[in-house]
């Protein structure tokens, strides 16, 4: 599938497999014509990656079922990292 940016903010975070953890992220809206809830990503558990926290994600898409989009976390930013850039 494709690789899209997402904004967007942490729910949960839990362990997946040996290293590597899966990431709830918030999201409403609509992608690829299809009405999306929230997204699950997994990531090496060595992401500093926090519940809470706002981030800017590049993401490659793995699948979409029903409402819930699937993917890799590819690269990410903490917002408050880039707000003090600024």
């Amino acid at each position: 599938m494709n690789n899209v940016i997402i904004v967007s903010k942490c729910l949960r975070v839990t362990n997946f497999t040996f290293n590597k953890k899966k990431y709830v992220f918030h999201f409403r809206g609509v992608y690829v014509g299809k009405k999306i809830r929230k997204v699950e990503l997994v990531g090496d558990d060595s992401l500093n990656i926090l519940k809470g926290e706002e981030y800017v994600l590049y993401v490659k898409i793995v699948s979409i079922d029903k409402d819930i989009v699937r993917g890799t976390i590819i690269k990410f930013r903490d917002i408050e990292e880039l707000k003090d850039q600024s």
